[in-house]
């Protein structure tokens, strides 16, 4: 089951799959996706019960309004007791996640294949 989120020029999509739901964001999260998105998140991420790998291999730049967008994902998997990881974050990114403290609460991985593993190992 695929949900297709269209917003603006930033599309987000999330794929269900048997262990985890992937969150693909497609393009660069800033305060136009924000203003888009966060009406319709609670809805999107409500049907959510398994475990979500955040998928950043698309973005170059986020700012603080993408942090809300995170922050938003990361609390309803942790009400749900469920994990969740980021994968494939660029630089940018990567440094905006470190400076806001997230990748000290989720797991940060270099890419999709290993955060695909780390939610399949068995």
């Amino acid at each position: 089951m695929t949900t297709m989120v269209k917003v603006k020029t930033h599309p987000l999509t999330l794929k269900m799959f048997e262990h985890y739901v992937l969150a693909i964001f497609h393009h660069d999260i800033d305060m136009e996706t924000m203003l888009d998105l966060k009406p319709r998140l609670d809805s999107l991420l409500a049907p959510i019960v398994k475990p979500v790998i955040i998928d950043l291999q698309r973005v170059a730049f986020l700012d603080s309004s993408a942090v809300t967008i995170l922050a938003m994902f990361f609390r309803h998997v942790q009400s749900r007791h469920l994990p969740m990881c980021i994968a494939a974050a660029q630089p940018q990114p990567e440094a905006v996640l470190g400076m806001v403290g997230l990748s000290d609460h989720v797991a940060v991985f270099a890419s999709l294949t290993e955060a695909k593993k780390a939610f399949t190992a068995a």
